[in-house]
């Protein structure tokens, strides 16, 4: 496997032996080409020596300055990564000084190369997961290798039940200089020991969890979500196969559109009426809104609120309100006159009762 150094790496393994050693150092290229160096003016000059250390695999010392072409006396090792050269340390002076800090150096660099290594792996196997993972929630074809290779690296049992869990940044919290809320996700996905995830810009992480581990980890998520009221909202969607992703995602699409204000978990599963809340266009809640209750002015509809919380009972919501029954049904009148709908009817309580959910999603 070729390893290519990136010259900000390269440079940082000059800094890193430079400190400790007063000698001058290149960072050579394979092909001879000085990469880094603390001789600023020898970067992209050629280095004959390096080139035939990188080519022979082989570590050459140097005792005359005139030996090669663009040499000086010193000690050019090769450093040897998975069978390759990746680079040639050359470091000036005399060969038994500073043989020791071209050692220390090849050690360096060996290091400083496994982490670039890693580094591209792992933003490799993201950019991976990131596309199987879309590409199912959207109903996509997914190219077959990526989802085979997907498949054994996490063990997925594509024939067990699953769920698809979003986790929404608030955009307000994200503006305030404390610790972003997306770390806080992944340091939690971390914790709960949540490997396949990803993110959807500008807001949104997405999981994929099985159901049997959701119904043990369900109560993190629930004191995750209240442990950060003003800055996340969690929503589940419905059980699924991993091949089917696409509902799962559409319905906690759905479940996140129905949160509302002081609401910041929900489960599909668990809902009735946040369905149809979640599944209206905003314009559509909108108009609904507005044409059933939109001529109420804030005090009919505090009372309305106070009116449905109680179960429609008109004696607990004069208590509540610390108001006489004959001024609760004078209310109550005139809100049916207003909308032409009666609180006390079941059928128009219920449109006005959907009126008012609508509303506390619109001020959400």
């Amino acid at each position: 496997m070729k390893t290519a150094i990136r010259q900000d790496t390269a440079r940082k393994i000059v800094e890193t032996v430079s400190d400790v050693c007063s000698h001058n150092i290149n960072f050579i290229r394979p092909d001879g080409t000085i990469l880094a160096s603390t001789d600023a003016s020898r970067e992209n000059t050629f280095h004959e020596i390096g080139k035939k250390a990188a080519d022979s695999k082989q570590t050459i010392e140097v005792s005359r300055d005139d030996r090669y072409f663009g040499t000086q006396e010193g000690v050019n090792i090769p450093i040897i990564y998975e069978g390759d050269v990746a680079a040639v340390i050359g470091i000036t002076g005399d060969p038994d000084e500073v043989r020791k800090f071209a050692v220390a150096a090849e050690k360096i660099t060996l290091l400083l190369i496994r982490e670039q290594y890693l580094e591209r792996a792992d933003n490799l196997e993201k950019t991976r997961m990131n596309y199987v993972l879309e590409a199912l929630a959207e109903g996509r074809e997914v190219d077959r290798l990526y989802y085979d290779r997907f498949i054994r690296k996490y063990e997925i049992d594509v024939s067990s039940p699953c769920c698809v869990i979003l986790l929404q940044s608030l955009i307000a919290e994200r503006k305030k200089k404390t610790i972003p809320m997306e770390s806080r996700i992944r340091e939690f996905f971390d914790s709960m020991q949540i490997r396949i995830y990803t993110f959807t810009y500008p807001d949104t992480y997405m999981t994929v969890i099985p159901c049997s581990r959701w119904l043990q980890i369900r109560g993190s998520f629930e004191d995750f979500a209240r442990d950060n009221p003003d800055s996340v909202r969690i929503s589940v969607g419905t059980r699924c196969t991993f091949q089917d992703l696409k509902s799962s995602y559409a319905s906690a699409l759905v479940a996140q559109s129905s949160l509302l204000s002081g609401g910041r978990i929900a489960v599909i599963d668990d809902m009735d009426l946040g369905i149809i809340i979640g599944s209206l266009p905003a314009k559509t809640r909108k108009l609904f809104v507005s044409k059933i209750i939109g001529r109420l002015p804030d005090h009919d509809i505090d009372l309305l609120k106070t009116y449905f919380d109680t179960g429609m009972s008109l004696k607990n919501t004069c208590e509540i309100l610390y108001r006489h029954k004959n001024t609760v049904q004078y209310q109550l009148n005139r809100i049916a006159a207003i909308t032409g709908y009666n609180p006390r009817s079941f059928k128009d309580a219920a449109i006005l009762y959907l009126a008012l959910t609508l509303r506390q999603k619109e001020d959400s």
